[in-house]
């Protein structure tokens, strides 16, 4: 009788642990990528004003402690200057495969291949002025996807093992309550 009943009052406690643990996990996927597309957006936001304040030279070293201490991993960059003219960063930077309409101070984001490895691309383009050119600047970022992965992964591991000790110290408590809660039962069956 004891096991029948931990076994009825566990069941549904456990298949509810394995669909909070599913929803934790898809949950912390979306929350890294958003926190990972802002971090994205504020490197390339201070590249394009790096680039702009400097007239097209070297980052700042403000600027290049951000893009090395960003979390989630390494972030790559490209940025061009008026015309398409190359301003600093990597040479070739990924592309989408499909045609982005581009907008002016809007960021485009799209998922790419970088040398063999899946990459999150954050794109923005801006009007800007230096000394006497005005034209568009672009700057691209990118981050691997793995690197957002991992950390996706390891907050939903932390949630699972919330939900697994919570769902362990239920067991304990409703195998020792059946087994308090019976005792009388016990004793009128020993009387008997």
């Amino acid at each position: 009788l004891r096991l029948r009943l931990f076994v009825v009052i566990l069941t549904p406690l456990i298949a509810m642990a394995i669909l909070l643990g599913f929803w934790r996990f898809t949950v912390a996927q979306q929350t890294a990528q958003e926190l990972f597309d802002r971090s994205l957006l504020s490197t390339a936001l201070a590249i394009s004003r790096d680039v702009a304040v400097s007239g097209g030279d070297a980052l700042s070293p403000t600027t290049r402690s951000l893009i090395r201490d960003v979390a989630g991993g390494e972030v790559f960059y490209h940025a061009t200057g008026p015309g398409g003219s190359y301003v600093t960063g990597y040479a070739y930077p990924p592309t989408s495969l499909t045609a982005l309409k581009v907008e002016r101070n809007k960021p485009n984001v799209f998922e790419a291949v970088y040398r063999g490895e899946g990459v999150r691309v954050m794109k923005v383009t801006e009007q800007v002025t230096v000394d006497t050119l005005t034209g568009d600047t672009t700057v691209t970022v990118w981050q691997r996807l793995s690197d957002r992965n991992q950390i996706a992964v390891e907050l939903a591991i932390r949630a699972a093992a919330l939900i697994g000790a919570l769902v362990a110290t239920v067991a304990l408590v409703v195998w020792f309550g059946v087994s308090i809660g019976l005792r009388p039962l016990l004793n009128l069956e020993e009387a008997i």
